[in-house]
C-alpha cells in the first residue's frame, strides 16, 4: 500500500512537471500595433496590454506583456524626434554614423555589450541593461531600431536575477517576429 501511494505521488509530480513545462513553452500570439504599423509575437502565457485594451497606457508605450513565470516583462516603446527623423532608418546609416549612435547609447552606464541583429528586415541593436529601482536590481535586454523616422525599443526586463539563457532565447524569438507593414527608404539626412 505504501509503495502504491509513493508511485501515485511520483506519477502526479511528473504530470505536474510536464504540464508546467508545456505551459511555459506555449505558443505565440501575434499582436498588431496600428500606430507603428508593426506586428510582434508574444508568448500566449503572458498577459498583454495594448492601447486598444488599455487606453490610459503611459505615453510612448504601445504594448506591455508580463508573466510571473518566468518573471519577465516585455514592452514596446516608440519615440519620434528630430534625431529619429534625421536618421530615418538605422539600416541606412553609414557605418561611422551607426558607430556614433551605438557609442552614444553605450555612454549610459546602464547599457553594455551591443550586438547587431536583423529582424523582420530591420537592423536592431541589442543591448544588455542593468538598473536599480529602489532596492531591486533589474536586468534586461533592449533591442533598439529606427525605422520610418521612429525609434522603436523592445525592452525586456527581469527583476532580481540576471536573464537566463531561456529568457534571452525567448526575447530573441519575440524580436525576430517583428514585422512592419512598410519600410520606407528615405535616406538619412546625415
Amino acid at each position: 500500500m505504501r509503495n502504491t501511494k509513493r508511485l501515485v505521488c511520483l506519477v502526479l509530480a511528473i504530470f505536474c512537471l510536464i504540464f508546467s513545462v508545456l505551459t511555459v513553452n506555449a505558443g505565440f500570439k501575434t499582436h498588431y500595433i496600428e500606430e507603428l504599423q508593426m506586428s510582434i509575437d508574444i508568448p500566449e502565457y503572458m498577459a498583454v496590454a495594448t492601447r486598444l485594451n488599455k487606453p490610459t497606457m503611459t505615453e510612448g508605450i504601445y504594448l506591455e506583456a508580463s508573466s510571473n513565470s518566468p518573471d519577465l516583462d516585455i514592452r514596446v516603446l516608440m519615440s519620434k524626434d528630430e534625431k529619429t527623423e534625421e536618421f530615418f532608418n538605422l539600416s541606412l546609416l553609414s557605418s561611422s554614423a551607426l558607430e556614433e549612435y551605438k557609442d552614444a547609447i553605450l555612454a549610459n552606464p546602464q547599457y553594455s555589450d551591443c550586438t547587431e541583429g536583423n529582424y523582420g528586415g530591420v537592423l536592431f541593436l541589442d543591448f544588455t541593461t542593468y538598473d536599480t529601482v529602489g532596492d531591486t536590481i533589474v536586468y534586461g535586454r533592449q533591442s533598439v531600431t529606427i525605422v520610418n523616422g521612429m525609434s522603436i525599443v523592445i525592452m525586456s526586463t527581469s527583476e532580481g536575477d540576471a536573464l537566463s539563457s531561456e529568457e534571452i532565447s525567448l526575447i530573441r524569438e519575440v524580436v525576430a517576429s517583428v514585422k512592419f507593414d512598410k519600410i520606407l527608404s528615405n535616406a538619412p539626412k546625415i
